[in-house]
């Protein structure tokens, strides 16, 4: 991971060099990538301007196919792109991860997965134990039961909505080193939370850290206004972003003993009012020009924003 970055820039002046990683393109409803390191993800986004997100690395990538599973790799980092019809959103996210953890364990490195991003289509549909993301946390944890070794195998995620119809979408990133879960002591961990929150609690850690020679990489999990177990501050999105930042600072203060010298957020909202008022906090935690702003719905109903990202700097 030794010189790897991540940064958003305009779309328009993007470009693809042996130094690029992955280049990740954000449009609901399109289907096509532009190149074989490009990564569509089905979000819009509200910039002004249409942005990417650019992985960089020193050394250069390849990219393959494996059973419909995009494989973007070089000796540091791997990257796989997954897709699944979601008639069934238990089944269907069974049979993806399945699919991509086998892979991913049928590699001659041993890869150890550093984070992973989920687009669930329409994911606060249905009611009780039947809405979507429940059922989508049901099929995680089945695929999980047959691979975590305990808490300490737990990776960082996000989970956000993608509009109904699209397919699921299941990205993960991997590393042959070790990553070190981040626990927020200000909230209960996921994967701990009570039996309200459907029958299978969500299986992720709140963040992930990756220590490589002088670098630190922490790669933040879907951060929302949770205090405890609990959403906090229903209905006001400016109170939620504040809330949000708080818990996204408490992280960083546990990954760094200074403040990480670069980083990069993607804010997630369901509105554009509860856009502004995520971006406003961003704008503290990155530069003004680093966090990109897309159209999704959050795990929750009462949650109206999220945001996650990637910070690095000094251990």
């Amino acid at each position: 991971m030794q010189s790897f970055s991540i940064r958003i820039e305009p779309l328009a002046q993007s470009k693809v060099d042996e130094t690029t990683f992955a280049r990740f393109l954000f449009a609901a409803g399109s289907a096509h990538e532009a190149g074989d390191r490009d990564v569509l993800i089905r979000l819009n986004q509200r910039n002004p301007q249409p942005l990417c997100e650019v992985w960089t690395h020193a050394e250069p990538a390849t990219c393959t196919t494996y059973d419909s599973i995009r494989a973007i790799e070089n000796s540091a980092l791997m990257v796989l792109v997954g897709e699944s019809g979601f008639t069934d959103p238990k089944d269907a996210t069974f049979e993806l991860y399945q699919r991509m953890l086998s892979l991913l364990d049928a590699q001659t490195t041993d890869w150890r997965i550093v984070k992973i991003w989920n687009f669930v289509p329409d994911i606060n549909a249905g009611a009780g134990d039947n809405e979507v993301y429940r059922q989508f946390c049901v099929g995680r944890a089945m695929a999980f039961d047959r691979r975590l070794a305990g808490e300490q195998d737990i990776p960082a995620a996000t989970a956000v909505g993608s509009r109904a119809g699209e397919p699921l979408q299941v990205m993960v990133a991997a590393a042959p080193v070790p990553t070190t879960p981040v626990e927020n002591p200000r909230q209960v961990s996921a994967y701990r939370y009570p039996r309200q929150y459907g029958p299978r609690s969500p299986l992720f850690a709140r963040a992930g850290v990756l220590n490589v020679e002088s670098e630190r990489h922490l790669f933040l999990s879907g951060t929302a206004s949770i205090v405890g177990h609990e959403s906090q501050s229903i209905n006001d999105a400016d109170a939620q972003a504040a809330i949000t930042q708080e818990n996204i600072a408490t992280l960083l203060g546990q990954a760094f003993d200074t403040p990480p010298s670069r980083g990069a957020l993607r804010v997630y909202a369901r509105s554009e009012n509860a856009d502004v008022a995520a971006c406003r906090v961003a704008h503290e935690l990155v530069a003004p020009d680093q966090a990109i702003q897309l159209e999704a719905d959050i795990c929750r109903a009462e949650l109206l924003l999220e945001m996650d990202g990637w910070f690095s700097g000094s251990p």
